[in-house]
């Protein structure tokens, strides 16, 4: 699985250089700490989905060929929540935008 970061990516990881090293973790597939990214679902019955890092690291997530699009990184299960939250949000606010 392949990962691919949206250009407008949401975190409540306040400090850049934490984020920053923790994209590098996510790209290398090797998080120093627990991470959570709302991605577009892999099943067809949601719209975002929640998956803990480490997750996605097990076999059966590792073999499948797909790229999966990641749209917020929280630290924190609370977090991911709320960053969800941001992500809907913004999705909402501007697709009413472009209409």
């Amino acid at each position: 699985m392949k990962y691919v970061f949206s250009e407008k990516l949401h975190t409540d990881v306040a400090d850049e250089a934490k984020f920053q090293k923790l994209l590098k973790q996510i790209s290398r597939k090797k998080p120093g700490m627990p991470v959570y990214l709302i991605t577009e679902p892999l099943s067809e019955a949601a719209i975002y989905e929640i998956y803990e890092m480490n997750t996605l690291l097990q076999p059966y997530y590792r073999k499948m060929k797909k790229k999966l699009s990641i749209y917020g990184i929280s630290t924190t299960k609370k977090g991911a929540r709320e960053v969800l939250t941001e992500v809907i949000r913004d999705r909402f606010i501007r697709g009413r935008q472009e209409e």
